[in-house]
């Protein structure tokens, strides 16, 4: 199923045994012909999963214009995980060398995931998650309660109309 625009969930994360934090997580589909209306959902996003799809091509151009549009909505202080999605198809080699790279030059996590088997993507939200805690020093989440605090996170760019973007 294709997402339509904009779509949001809230989920609770356990941050740890004692720690626990609502998300609440916009997917903004990423396609081009959503791309103006997309940008009101970055505002107040605490983090960013930016998703490219990896069975398609991909160029530098396309990375760097999703990572601009980011850091002019949310700024720098947002944190940021490049993830590849569809690590189960036809994986296109040099998208996955470009998003490897640009993460490496860029000082950003770069993890393949799979929605369709469920591979990786847990962890790349457990990994956006702990590093929006650490750059808050550990102050996200409510300790020993039933209670949450609210966490917004954004989801990022992807290059393709079939794929989802997630975070």
């Amino acid at each position: 199923m294709k997402s339509l625009g904009p779509d949001f969930i809230n989920e609770v994360f356990q941050l740890s045994e004692d720690r626990k934090v609502k998300l609440t997580i916009w997917d903004t589909a990423g396609q081009e012909k959503y791309r103006s209306i997309n940008r009101t959902f970055y505002a107040g996003a605490n983090g960013i999963l930016v998703c490219f799809d990896l069975t398609k091509s991909l160029t530098i151009e396309n990375i760097e214009s999703w990572m601009y549009e980011i850091r002019q909505h949310v700024g720098e202080e947002c944190s940021k995980v490049i993830v590849g999605n569809k690590y189960d198809g036809a994986v296109n080699e040099e998208a996955v060398g470009l998003l490897t790279k640009f993460a490496v030059e860029n000082k950003l996590k770069f993890i393949q995931t799979s929605a369709l088997e469920g591979t990786n993507v847990y962890f790349a939200f457990e990994f956006l998650v702990k590093k929006i805690d650490q750059s808050m020093n550990g102050k996200l989440g409510i300790r020993c309660s039933s209670a949450t605090n609210r966490m917004s996170l954004s989801l990022g760019a992807n290059t393709a109309d079939t794929s989802r973007s997630c975070c």
